[in-house]
């Protein structure tokens, strides 16, 4: 028996996923560079905490971006509807700025006291990767419907098109060495 099936309408634009699918690479990447690295490797270590800086100034743009653009585009349709995460954007704001100061800290040390440093550093960054995971699902799957309501795909595209003509090259070069295919 042959069943015809129509095709479903096509994929919206999604402007959220893509770039998300990016940065949760990195953070995995980064947090298993970091819990595997021995730190009295100075090379080592030196490394691990070059990407993380990458990653953290990366996340730090990338709040950034949605704040400019995609929280006044949620707020023209659905006024309030970025609020609760937009509040979330400034505490993972703070987050970056005390996971940047404890590699700092970290960078300084030596011995048993940097082996300590590693471990505590590793687990914050988990913690945040965690909390930044299931902030990512909530903007994935509460924010994307809201703007499919509000907006055309042209609308979106063009909003996508800004978002990246913001975004500064290293970084959005940086991104897309993440970003799939």
């Amino acid at each position: 028996m042959h069943h015809d099936t129509a095709p479903g309408p096509a994929p919206r634009i999604d402007l959220y996923a893509p770039i998300h699918q990016g940065l949760r690479r990195f953070m995995s990447d980064s947090l298993r560079r970091l819990g595997s690295l021995d730190a009295a490797d100075a090379a080592a270590l030196h490394g691990g905490l070059a990407q993380l800086g990458e990653l953290l100034g990366l996340l730090r743009s990338h709040l950034q971006q949605e704040n400019d653009f995609l929280h006044p585009a949620l707020e023209a349709r659905a006024a309030g509807a970025s609020r609760a995460l937009g509040a979330e954007h400034e505490q993972q704001r703070a987050a970056i700025e005390a996971l940047e100061d404890e590699a700092l800290l970290l960078a300084g040390q030596s011995g048993a006291q940097r082996e300590a440093a590693t471990q505590r550093l590793h687990r914050h960054l988990a913690r945040f990767i965690a909390e930044d995971l299931q902030h990512m699902q909530i903007e994935e799957s509460q924010h994307n419907p809201l703007l499919w309501a509000g907006y055309r795909d042209e609308e979106l595209r063009a909003l996508q098109e800004l978002m990246l003509a913001a975004m500064p090259a290293p970084q959005r070069a940086l991104l897309q060495r993440w970003m799939p295919g």
